[in-house]
């Protein structure tokens, strides 16, 4: 499984995430990521770290550390094929 966590989003709509192999991408604000010009003034409203965001990093990195790891090249053989 291959995630990424990130503080703020600096990804724009023109990426083609489905051209990488990433199961899933969290950021962890809600937030784009500004200049940091924006982002160091006074007036800047930072958004918090949300806990929804992080519990479901760590009930989807738990479901998938706790499941069954059937596989590897001898499980792949006898199918056939390996994923």
């Amino acid at each position: 499984m291959y995630i990424v966590v990130a503080e703020w989003l600096k990804l724009t709509e023109s990426v083609n995430l489905r051209k990488f192999k990433i199961d899933q991408i969290y950021v962890l604000r809600k937030q784009k990521n500004t200049d940091r010009e924006f982002r160091y003034a006074d007036t800047y409203q930072k958004n918090p770290i949300y806990a929804d965001v992080v519990g479901h990093l760590f009930t989807t990195t738990r479901t998938f550390l706790t499941s069954s790891w059937e596989g590897g090249v001898n499980f792949g053989l006898a199918n056939g094929y390996l994923i």
